[in-house]
């Protein structure tokens, strides 16, 4: 079940903040944001096989399984701790329309042409080069069908109360630039979500459309709010050796920044938010 494929080394670009993001992105709290696992304009009863790529743990696809069933769902990342979770979410709820693979980054995505109904991409931004954002759409339209639609959803940051996070938010988004991710180096944001509409455009799809949803960050906004946050902060943690890495502050400086958001996060007081940008193309050609 967790078989591997393989795809071009200059397609993808993997490191452990990349995995930390996918995690932080497949969230339950985020799924629930988006309101519905595929935009209303995908008739699921035509749909037979979809590819969920960067999939994380699986949560999209586990979910997208339990209600079609029907549907063959084939989910895939690059990190192995995160597919061997998927696999195993996926077994203990006995879901047998679902599967889960490994793919390095060495060779094409071993699919034959016109493979798939549907295509999801969630995060795309945080573990591909933006340089190769025209040659990953090439290779998502070699594997959809004709008439067949590719869902990317991807993030932005937006603002908070908390300095200490923004602070943190900054230096991750000078981290993602310094590996090639953002396409606005000017912005506080990767830019990238915001274009998702013209990606799909020139990239010759049709009936290309998006939909933005916020995500409220304030611990009272929603009862799974807590959790969400809970699980933000460790996951930030892990964003850590990253940033040591490439300099951007010291172990120390970013040990206190971490504790003062924690303590920020959970004030009645404290608001933030973020966008997801879910679009949508269909392959007319």
């Amino acid at each position: 079940m967790d078989h591997e494929m393989k795809m071009r080394p200059e397609y993808w670009q993997e490191t452990a903040a990349s995995a930390v993001a996918r995690v932080f992105f497949g969230h339950p709290y985020m799924m629930e944001a988006l309101g519905r696992l595929l935009p209303e304009a995908v008739d699921l009863r035509r749909v037979k096989k979809v590819l969920d790529i960067g999939c994380g743990k699986g949560e999209w696809a586990r979910r997208l399984a339990r209600a079609h069933p029907g549907i063959q769902i084939i989910g895939i990342d690059t990190s192995f701790k995160l597919v061997r979770e998927a696999v195993e979410q996926a077994a203990a709820e006995g879901l047998r329309s679902v599967s889960f693979y490994r793919f390095d980054t060495t060779q094409t995505l071993e699919f034959p042409n016109e493979s798939f109904d549907v295509i999801h991409i969630h995060s795309l931004a945080s573990f591909v080069s933006t340089a190769m954002w025209n040659r990953i759409l090439e290779e998502m339209l070699r594997l959809l069908k004709i008439g067949g639609w590719l869902n990317i959803v991807d993030y932005e940051h937006g603002t908070t109360s908390c300095a200490a996070f923004n602070r943190l938010a900054a230096m991750g988004m000078a981290g993602v630039r310094a590996l090639g991710g953002s396409i606005a180096p000017a912005s506080p944001t990767q830019g990238v979500a915001a274009r998702l509409y013209g990606f799909l455009v020139d990239a010759g799809m049709v009936d290309v459309a998006y939909t933005v949803r916020a995500v409220d960050f304030n611990v009272n906004s929603h009862p799974q709010t807590r959790a969400f946050l809970d699980d933000f902060l460790v996951d930030m943690e892990g964003f850590k050796p990253f940033i040591l890495q490439l300099g951007l502050t010291d172990g120390e400086t970013f040990d206190a920044l971490l504790e003062q958001t924690k303590h920020d996060f959970y004030r009645p007081d404290f608001c933030g938010y973020a966008y997801l940008i879910s679009a949508i193309g269909r392959k007319d050609f």
